[in-house]
């Protein structure tokens, strides 16, 4: 038998390795929300955990914070394992924890942390659980599973939680057409009963700020962006044409007499001058979408690529003749 001072060491090891773990996990890889709160009061001190793995704008930090690449993984793993070991019920050191596994590649136990973390009220916690379940980090990907967490935080002050609902979820209703945006937004532009080159115009002039944007550089291939300006003129002059088609069904040059060149001339400058003036408030309009958007969402947040990838796929799908013949009817028709 070996003597008890070489066990002794290895047992108290074990117990505080078992006493680190930030909450009891299934076989889906989930948490037992049910079993993950572990007792005890909160420690109101600082422990080396606080200061090699707090965030920075977490409320409830002792300490100014580090970025995540700023956490040197071996390190904050095994203060964050003592700390949660020894002060089981203080919430922030199983968030700090999480966030030492995640600065070390370990995306499940980070999640098993966070969790532990959000039951025990921790609200910054809550914006990492939602991250989480909306990049699948560590457990299955779920933006439905995300969003209450994101809102959970939000309620609770956490404002980089406001920047994750941004970043992950798209909302329609402050654009100039929320429903052409979130048709757009979900790939479901057939099911709308609108004019197609209405709305090929809108895009064509909601997509050209973002080409002069550095970070965005290239939303949608030049291809996309070219058939959408193609279909856009094509739009602007069948509204011309329709213009003038429907004053003339409306005031029908005289048979009798001499030609009014000049009044002919003044009718065409007046509709031309219209047309112009819609053209330009639609393109302001569009203009302001784009801004909002940018503003929101960026050009690489999840919901941008989604909202660009299918602005191209409405683009490349504009070759369509039905298009073409939609077009012709819209500039004679009216």
């Amino acid at each position: 038998m070996k003597p008890l001072c070489i066990i002794l060491p290895s047992l108290i090891g074990l117990i505080a390795f078992l006493l680190s773990s930030c909450g009891d996990r299934s076989d889906d890889g989930s948490t037992d929300a049910s079993s993950i709160a572990p007792e005890g009061n909160p420690f109101e001190g600082t422990l080396p955990i606080d200061e090699l793995a707090a965030h920075p704008n977490d409320p409830a930090r002792v300490s100014k914070g580090l970025s995540m690449a700023e956490i040197i993984p071996r390190k904050a793993i095994s203060a964050g394992q003592a700390a949660v070991a020894e002060h089981p019920g203080t919430p922030r050191f199983h968030f700090q924890l999480g966030r030492a596994y995640e600065a070390g590649k370990q995306d499940e136990k980070a999640f098993s942390c966070y969790r532990t973390a959000a039951a025990m009220g921790h609200a910054m916690a809550d914006n990492h659980l939602g991250v989480a379940y909306a990049e699948g980090k560590g457990t299955h990907r779920d933006l439905d599973k995300a969003k209450p967490y994101f809102e959970k935080a939000v309620a609770a002050g956490i404002e980089i939680a406001k920047q994750s609902l941004n970043y992950y979820y798209f909302n329609p209703e402050d654009f100039s057409n929320p429903a052409y945006f979130e048709a757009v937004y979900r790939g479901e532009v057939k099911k709308l009963k609108v004019d197609q080159t209405e709305l090929a115009t809108q895009l064509f002039n909601f997509m050209t700020p973002f080409f002069k944007t550095e970070d965005c550089s290239q939303p949608i291939s030049i291809t996309a962006a070219q058939l959408l300006g193609q279909h856009a003129a094509m739009s602007n002059l069948g509204e011309l044409l329709g213009g003038i088609v429907k004053s003339r069904k409306s005031n029908p040059p005289k048979r009798t007499g001499p030609i009014d060149h000049e009044g002919a001339a003044k009718q065409g400058y007046q509709e031309g001058q219209a047309f112009v003036l819609k053209m330009s408030m639609s393109a302001d309009v569009a203009q302001r979408d784009a801004q909002l958007f940018y503003d929101r969402y960026g050009c690489s947040s999840p919901v941008a690529k989604q909202f660009f990838s299918h602005v191209e796929e409405y683009a490349n799908n504009l070759g369509n003749p039905s298009f073409w013949n939609e077009v012709e009817k819209r500039a004679y028709s009216k």
